[in-house]
């Protein structure tokens, strides 16, 4: 299996976060470490797609993504923008009520997003 490494095109981008969260977990989904995909997807993928896409190589083979590459040459500006728009603050605390402070019912969870 001959694979073409080329440079990330913005079509990747869904792809390419299906790719991080179906291995997450050391090569396997993660999905029952990290339940919410979006935002596992987001913080494994999103800096990178949105914010440096210049440094994201893809592993297209027969049309489709078989895999990538992430980096950055900016780390500071990398950790800055993990910390401020990438990883997902959490709108409320629950209470020991179980219901969020918008007065959702509770999940069982802590935090919701």
């Amino acid at each position: 299996m001959a694979a073409h490494i080329r440079a990330f095109r913005p079509s990747d981008r869904a792809a390419l976060r299906r790719i991080a969260v179906d291995t997450a977990d050391r090569g396997s989904p993660g999905r029952w470490l990290f339940p919410y995909t979006q935002v596992t997807a987001d913080l494994l993928t999103r800096y990178y797609t949105d914010f440096e896409p210049d440094m994201c190589l893809v592993a297209e083979h027969e049309g489709g993504l078989i895999g990538y590459a992430l980096g950055t040459v900016h780390p500071r500006r990398h950790r800055l923008i993990m910390r401020t728009r990438v990883i997902p603050r959490p709108c409320c605390v629950r209470s020991p009520a179980g219901r969020c402070g918008n007065g959702v019912p509770g999940n069982g969870h802590r935090l919701c997003f």
